[in-house]
């Protein structure tokens, strides 16, 4: 497999500071956490809980939902990143409605949602809007409204590195079709594609590996790609990864590379190597992992 054809779409990344990052990513994840509650409510229910999930828009620089059916008419929901709002579609995927994030709280999120699910001839009171134990801690939560003021390198920032994030994972679903397709999950807002096999004779013969970025979380401030090969053991011989990759050993074990590391290489073309040669290799390392169990 190989990258080298989407080096022409690869978006330069910038130093904006970690804790600008951290404060529109964390604002942004409440956004579409929230968001998520429609999907929950209102689209068809599937195992692997994608229906709650979001796509990668690159055009628009969004993340949109599935298509939510309707009474009246179905809707797509999406978040536009750069300029913090969140969108509704009609099935036709044509802007109907627009709410600009800046200034507004969650209750005032939550209300517009519920005239947009109206509006299709659903029931607003199946909308359940609980915050999941596992979001991160933020004043949004006790009624301060969203404010992106002076973040706007941030926010740029983050679309750049999902908008990179999605070439390289989509190519990886392309080439592999056992890869799940790529999706934004709202409850840590990473954007992933997942392989799941079996090995036969072997005591653990489900495995999985999940190829991703993250835009930051309790471990790290800032996007990181990962590759998580599960089941993980301690015991398995970790060779050096390349591009300032490392080994994580703590909780939600695998292959990280931060974005610190990345910024160490301060051309596109280098930036875009480093990428790609972490991805190509620690993909290999993870399948080697599971198929072969490779022990110390």
């Amino acid at each position: 497999m190989s990258f080298e054809d989407l080096k022409p779409q690869f978006l330069k990344q910038e130093d904006v500071g970690a804790q600008n990052l951290a404060q529109a990513r964390k604002q942004l994840h409440y956004t579409i956490f929230t968001l998520q509650a429609v999907a929950a409510a209102y689209a068809p229910f599937q195992e692997d809980s994608s229906h709650i999930s979001f796509q990668w828009n690159r055009e628009s620089g969004a993340f949109l939902s599935g298509k939510i059916p309707g009474k009246k008419d179905g809707a797509v929901f999406g978040l536009i990143l750069e300029t913090p709002a969140v969108i509704q579609l009609d099935s036709s995927e044509k802007e109907r409605r627009r709410l600009s994030m800046g200034g507004v709280t969650l209750a005032g999120l939550q209300e517009w949602l519920r005239e947009g699910v109206k509006g299709m001839g659903l029931d607003s009171q199946t909308l359940d809007f609980s915050l999941s134990k596992e979001m991160p801690p933020h004043e949004l939560a006790q009624g301060k409204p969203f404010d992106y003021s002076g973040l706007g390198g941030a926010l740029v920032e983050l679309k750049r590195a999902y908008s990179n994030a999605h070439l390289f994972l989509e190519r990886i679903h392309q080439e592999n079709s056992q890869f799940s397709p790529v999706r934004c999950w709202p409850h840590d807002f990473d954007l992933a594609t997942l392989l799941e096999f079996q090995v036969s004779d072997d005591p653990n013969p489900k495995k999985t590996l999940r190829i991703g970025l993250s835009p930051g979380d309790s471990f790290y401030e800032t996007p990181y790609y990962y590759v998580t090969p599960r089941p993980f053991s301690m015991d398995l011989t970790l060779p050096p990864l390349p591009s300032g990759g490392r080994w994580r050993l703590e909780d939600r074990q695998g292959a990280v590379m931060t974005h610190e590391a990345l910024l160490r290489s301060k051309e596109l073309e280098l930036q875009f190597k480093a990428v790609s040669d972490f991805l190509l290799t620690t993909r290999q390392i993870g399948l080697h992992f599971l198929k072969v169990g490779q022990k110390r």
